[in-house]
Parts: C-alpha cells; structure tokens; sequence
C-alpha cells in the first residue's frame, strides 16, 4: 500500500447531539456546515497582502499538493494510546489575551497526539471503537506560499457555536501545520495550537483533542496532503476543481484588497505635481481619503501609509491623513518620488505607533505596525528610534531588515516567529524559527 502523503487525523469535539446515527439527520436544534477557505499568508499569521500578479502565477495545478479532508461524528472519545500534544506542540496562542503567548490549554486541554501507519485501519477502529459516522469530505489546493483551511461549524439553537478548522501551509521543502479552535458567540473565544512542520511535501500525524463546548460527543477529521495526481490517477479531476477555488480564493483576496483601496472614484494618481496636489486634496474629503492615502503610498514607496490605507480603521486613516497633510504643506517639501514618500513614511510612523500607545491601545494599529515592521513593529518607541535614524526609504528597509534578522535570536518564541513571516516575505530564506531558538537562521 502507497504511504499516504500527509495525514493530519484531527478528532476535535463539538456538541453534544450534533451528530445522530448515519440514517439519522443532524438534530433540529443543531445545524453543521463545512468551509473551505484559500489565503496567501501562512497558517499563523493569516492573509497577508497579494502581490498583483501572484493569482497568474499560481494557475498551474499539478504544482500545488491535493488536500482532502473527510469528518466523521463520534460517539464518545476513542482510548487511542497517543501521547500529549505538547510534545509535538510548537506554540500555543489566545488570539484574544492581551498577551498572546500567556495561552494555557483550554479548548485544547487533553488533546493528544502520535503517528499512524495505516489511516484506514485507524478509521476502521474508531468506527468500531467510537461508532464514528461520516459527516462528509472537503477538497482544497495548497501551492507554495498559500494556506488552505478546511473547517467544521457547529452552531445550536441555543446560539452555542463551535468552530474546529486545520490549517495547512505550504512553504519550500516543508509545510506548516495548524489547528484553530473557537467557541462561543458573537465574540468566539480563539485557542491557536502550532504544531512541528514537516519536512518535504509529505509526514503524518494524529490527534485527538477534548471537545470545545465539553459535550460527550467529538468529531473526528482526517486530512491527507499529498502532491497532486498524475494523468490517470484517482483524484485528479477533483482535485483540478479545488485548484481552480483555490485560484478563485486568491482573486477575491486580492479583489477585497483592491476594493478597501479605491471605494469610490479611482484614486488620483501621486506620481507627478498634479497627482500629488489632487491626492492631497482627496485626502481632505471622507469618502475618497483611504483611496488617495493608498495612492499615495504606493506611488511613493510609503508602505506603512498603504498598509494603514489597506487595514487601517476610519479614524487611523483619517489621522494619518491629516499628518501627510500637515507634512506635505512644509516649505520646501517634495513633491514626488521616494523623497517624499520618506517624509509620509516618517509621519505615518509617528501616528500610528501612537495610536498603539494611546490608553487604550489600538490593536489595529499593534497590527499594521508589526505587518510593516516585522518584530520590531511590536516595540512601538524602539521603531521610532529606528525610524530617526534611518536616512530615506532605502536605509529604512535595512534598518528593519537588521531588526528582524536580531529578532531571530529573541528568546520568545512568538518574536522570533514574527522576524521569519517577515524575512520570508522581503525574499530571504529562513529555517524553522522554532528550532534553534538562539541562531540566526536567515541568509
């Protein structure tokens, strides 16, 4: 029998009477759905922006690996000998906690984890042992640089909801694995468990975790990745279908990106005297400042005033405008050009790393920080330093390059996972930031 490329068997648990026997429907007071989602952007830190260009690149399918996911519904939990997911536990994060690394096992806590020879043998048992019932299959892409999430929603009449999803990311030479837990509702407490890479394009894995709203019964996933079929091998077909909604997922990433950027008329272009004096006076009008604020950043190099453009909320846009303003109508300001997207770059620095201080502190600013900066977007005075001394956009760019190459050798496992997401992303090759916690990896 062939090895099974990747088999991620996830049993997570849900509600109680969630699952009825297989000729049975769903209970009245409990519905189940299934999703599928696509982004660029790795399994930890979610979507990040799409390069225009990147979906065209992507199109072929037999380079991206085949995911397909099967659930199950169980009975009860299966007595399945593994061993505690801390020892194959890379990183445990509360997406909701002030500090995101304080995360003790909740939604997680008695998950266990080990490796299987035979998946089909594995589910045979749990159909024996846990009356495990199929509760259906989910198909999905996953080319170099994207994250595939396949995910199970359990949602009671009661307004309990319960959501389990296994994230997925393909790098060079290894792939990143991820389990999200969320429960409760509107606003779902988030337990993050990263698991060990694996290296090359095939590993496996099991897991059986406690279940998320502490009822008798569990659900159970398996998940293979492999590479994707060859001519005439089962699978084929459906898995050309997955690539092309992986594709799909992608244009609409980059389409929403796009559309948070331009909402009303095209943005003026900043590129010349013209578009710069229509940007700036764009920027005094609300409903076409994010637009003009993006223009303006991405014709001149400021990338922390695209990104506040892009992700920012009304009134961080808003403020940053009213400091490019401000910046732009000193005498003797340029006009154009990567001079003055420095001065713009300069003064969006300032307010948003503010806002990040401000009592209390915007998370959203936190965020845009971290995204422009890396590591050293989490220490918002140490980046104001950083931003004085450094002399132009050039010298800007290496002075966070140099951070984030010293933010690999941080103690704290979440900086230096946030130093490697960004040298990965400038295009240096980084190891595995988890496992040498006091060498630089990057070269």
């Amino acid at each position: 029998m062939p090895r099974t490329a990747l088999a991620l068997l996830v049993v997570a648990a849900a509600v109680a009477g969630c699952v009825d026997p297989p000729s049975t429907p769903p209970a009245p007071d409990v519905a189940l759905a299934r999703s599928v989602e696509h982004y660029a952007g790795s399994a930890v830190a979610g979507p990040a922006a799409v390069d225009s260009g990147a979906v065209v690149a992507l199109q072929d399918p037999d380079a991206a690996l085949q995911v397909r996911v099967r659930w199950l519904g169980l009975e009860g939990l299966p007595a399945a000998g593994l061993e505690p997911i801390a020892r194959r536990r890379r990183l445990l994060l509360d997406l909701d906690a002030v500090d995101v690394l304080s995360a003790v096992p909740t939604l997680s806590a008695g998950a266990r984890a080990g490796g299987v020879e035979d998946v089909d043998a594995w589910l045979a048992a749990l159909r024996s042992e846990a009356e495990a019932r199929d509760l259906g299959e989910q198909r999905a892409a996953l080319p170099v640089g994207v994250t595939a999430e396949a995910a199970l929603h359990v949602e009671r009449a009661s307004g309990a909801r319960a959501r389990v999803a296994i994230r997925a990311h393909a790098r060079a030479g290894a792939l990143d694995l991820a389990l999200l837990l969320e429960r409760g509702a509107p606003s779902p407490r988030r337990e993050l468990v990263v698991l060990a890479p694996a290296q090359g394009d095939r590993a496996r894995l099991a897991l059986i975790l406690a279940n998320p709203l502490g009822a008798p019964v569990a659900l159970a996933a398996v998940v293979d990745i492999a590479p994707a079929p060859a001519p005439g091998e089962a699978g084929r077909v459906a898995h050309r279908a997955a690539h092309a909604a992986c594709v799909a997922d992608l244009a609409r990433q980059e389409a929403l990106a796009l559309a948070a950027a331009r909402r009303d008329p095209p943005p003026p272009r900043a590129g010349d005297d013209v578009g710069l004096a229509r940007a700036l006076e764009a920027l005094r009008a609300p409903a076409h400042r994010r637009g003009a604020l993006f223009a303006m950043g991405a014709h001149t190099g400021a990338g922390l005033v695209e990104a506040v453009a892009l992700g920012g909320d009304d009134a961080l846009v808003e403020a940053v405008s009213a400091a490019a303003l401000d910046v732009a109508a000193r005498p003797g300001a340029p006009t154009r050009g990567g001079d003055l997207g420095w001065l713009l770059e300069r003064a969006a620095v300032e307010v948003v790393s503010g806002a990040a201080e401000a009592d209390p502190p915007s998370r959203g600013a936190q965020a845009l920080l971290v995204r422009r900066a890396g590591v050293v977007g989490f220490f918002p005075r140490t980046l104001r330093e950083v931003c004085e001394r450094a002399e132009g956009l050039a010298g800007w760019g290496a002075a966070l390059e140099e951070a984030n190459v010293a933010g690999l050798s941080d103690p704290t496992p979440m900086q230096r996972l946030l130093a490697a997401e960004w040298l990965s992303a400038a295009g240096r090759r980084v190891d595995d930031p988890l496992a040498r916690p006091a060498q630089e990896t990057a070269r």
